[in-house]
């Protein structure tokens, strides 16, 4: 019931640490349920990027995730668009159904 939130975010994560959001600047990633747990995770994540220097002279991870799209498919609650809304703008939220 929960496990897709952490996936997508993990998902992401390794996209963007790995150096791969970078190299592949391109792509036009749509991330899926607003971006699962990610959005509460961002804060964290650029903490351990910053401390472990691996990846620095690169886009933050907030203005990485700020390039990405995000869907609103499934049952998004009023803390996980608070939460969206503090990485991507409005103009990146695309509707999104789980219903055919």
């Amino acid at each position: 019931m929960i496990g897709f939130l952490f996936e997508t975010a993990r998902t992401v994560i390794d996209f963007i640490l790995s150096g791969a959001a970078t190299r592949f600047s391109r792509i036009r990633l749509i991330v899926p349920h607003l971006g699962g747990m990610l959005p509460l995770l961002t804060e964290r994540v650029e903490a351990f990027r910053t401390i472990s220097g691996e990846l620095a002279g690169r886009s933050t991870v907030t203005e990485t995730l700020d390039r990405f799209s995000y869907d609103l498919a499934g049952m998004p609650s009023k803390q996980q668009i608070a939460a969206l809304a503090g990485v991507a703008g409005p103009d990146r939220l695309l509707y999104g159904s789980d219903y055919a």
